[in-house]
């Protein structure tokens, strides 16, 4: 049993699979026009319009959960808009100990008594602290997520509304990867 107090996550690297199976990226390397951060207790975070998609037949939607590691970086200057975003003090998306963003951040309480739940994900950075020159990628927590669409959308003189549920209780029960919350 839990309760979420708190629950964002950093979408990005939208792509859609035609019927023929080519896909159609979505800005995939542009911060500011391919990545949100969605808040679930937000109403206006939830809705996602993709603008300028091309005519055609989709059956799928792929999108990265988190930031590609090669732009995984606080970089105002290149991303100013996402960087405001995810830096907002109501998100506070970034790490504080280091660069790049979480990419998930879930936050509340479980079991009867109510114990703390705090669960962020990101990618890490080795190296020397205090030495940017020697920091590198570490552990790469972006993962892709592949979704079938219920039926072959069509894109044309009408727009289609997609719509996608997070189930966080696959993230903390899930069947194959479960994560067992306990007192340390």
């Amino acid at each position: 049993m839990y309760q979420f107090s708190e629950l964002k996550y950093v979408i990005s690297n939208i792509r859609l699979i035609k019927a023929d199976g080519s896909e159609i990226p979505y800005n995939v390397n542009d911060l500011d026009k391919g990545a949100t951060v969605i808040d679930q207790a937000k109403a206006a975070t939830l809705n996602y319009v993709l603008s300028n998609i091309p005519v055609g037949e989709y059956k799928q939607i792929k999108f990265g959960l988190g930031v590609k590691q090669e732009i995984n970086t606080l970089d105002q200057l290149r991303f100013p808009v996402f960087y405001a975003t995810a830096g907002a003090n109501d998100t506070k998306m970034h790490w504080e100990w280091g660069t790049g963003y979480r990419f998930t951040k879930l936050e509340g309480f479980y079991g009867v008594d109510h114990k703390e739940l705090s669960i962020h994900t990101g990618s890490t950075v080795n190296g020397t602290n205090g030495d940017e020159s020697t920091y590198k990628q570490g552990v790469d927590a972006y993962r892709d997520i592949t979704l079938n669409l219920p039926s072959i959308v069509t894109v044309g003189k009408s727009i289609p509304q997609i719509n996608i549920r997070a189930d966080f209780d696959k993230l903390l029960s899930g069947k194959t990867n479960t994560i067992t919350l306990g007192a340390n």
